[in-house]
């Protein structure tokens, strides 16, 4: 079998387009949204496995309804099916020209491998139970016998799934996406904002200005010992006592000895420009739950349905 390879054409080359209709690119919409699959059928009918159509915003689309077609465009070389190119027309203004699925190529490859590790064993396992126990609550309110609508019962699934993870997101798994930058600095009399302490006096526990990083996202800043405790023991003589009495002096000069301590203070955060690799991250893990969740709806249909 011979094999033909056609090159791409150059930018800003004028390509001839497969036939289609010829109405207003709004009426075209408006008939696709009243009834998707009958105006489809209905333009392929007419102009073949391949046609145009044209909606308001996104310009002129074709659609290919052959599927030894669609498999040659799925299975053929990404070098020269550029799907990136082609979403970017539509979900470009959404996406961003750095989404993995706006991107081709090298790029494209960069952009996915950061999408790998979410889809690792253990992490899709973390929400296979959470779906599970979700779904079969739902589908223990599902009529027996009888017909009824499937799609808002999915979408309440969808919806307890989502709540659940938006919530473990920012407090359990967001914090652990990626081990944080930890630095140390000394702390200065100037640094410290205040103290506090319990009514002996005993317990000591400093508050200091946090450092200027541009954009990080600070997960704490501690001020602590040489043994790295946050507790720093009794108050030096010259602060005041912690009801007002006491020997000691002014807030500078109690400041001042409680830096001749040779404070530090840890500062554990992520830098700005993680922010992306985060964004990059967080998507693979939603994308991976709704592909746990549609098969965990039809598992269960099927199996009450056989």
């Amino acid at each position: 079998m011979e094999q033909a390879t056609i090159a791409r054409p150059p930018l800003g080359a004028q390509t001839e387009l497969p036939p289609g209709s010829g109405a207003p690119s709004l009426l075209q919409a408006l008939r696709y949204v009243r009834d998707p699959l009958g105006f489809l059928v209905q333009l392929q009918r007419r102009y073949g496995d391949i046609f145009t159509l044209s909606f308001p915003f996104f310009g002129r689309l074709v659609y290919v309804a052959d599927p030894a077609l669609v498999k040659t465009m799925f299975t053929g070389s990404p070098e020269q099916f550029h799907a990136g190119e082609a979403n970017a027309t539509v979900l470009g203004p959404a996406l961003g020209p750095n989404s993995v699925l706006t991107l081709d190529d090298a790029p494209h490859m960069q952009q996915r491998k950061l999408l790998l590790p979410p889809f690792h064993g253990e992490r899709v396992r973390s929400y296979g139970e959470l779906i599970r126990e979700t779904t079969r609550k739902q589908m223990e309110t599902w009529p027996v016998g009888e017909p009824f609508a499937l799609r808002p019962h999915t979408q309440r699934i969808t919806l307890a799934v989502i709540i659940a993870v938006q919530i473990a997101f920012p407090l359990v798994i967001r914090p652990n996406l990626i081990s944080p930058v930890r630095s140390t600095s000394v702390v200065t009399a100037a640094a410290i904002d205040g103290l506090s302490s319990n009514q002996n006096g005993t317990l000591v526990q400093v508050q200091a200005q946090s450092p200027n990083i541009p954009g990080a996202w600070i997960y704490s800043s501690d001020v602590v010992d040489k043994a790295g405790s946050t507790n720093l023991g009794a108050l030096p003589s010259s602060c005041p006592g912690p009801n007002g009495g006491g020997n000691g002096g002014g807030p500078q000069e109690c400041f001042q000895a409680l830096a001749a301590k040779h404070l530090k203070q840890v500062t554990v955060y992520q830098p700005a420009d993680r922010y992306w690799t985060f964004q990059a991250l967080e998507f693979g893990i939603y994308l991976t739950v709704a592909i746990l969740l549609a098969w965990a709806c039809f598992w269960w249909t099927r199996r009450r349905l056989s």
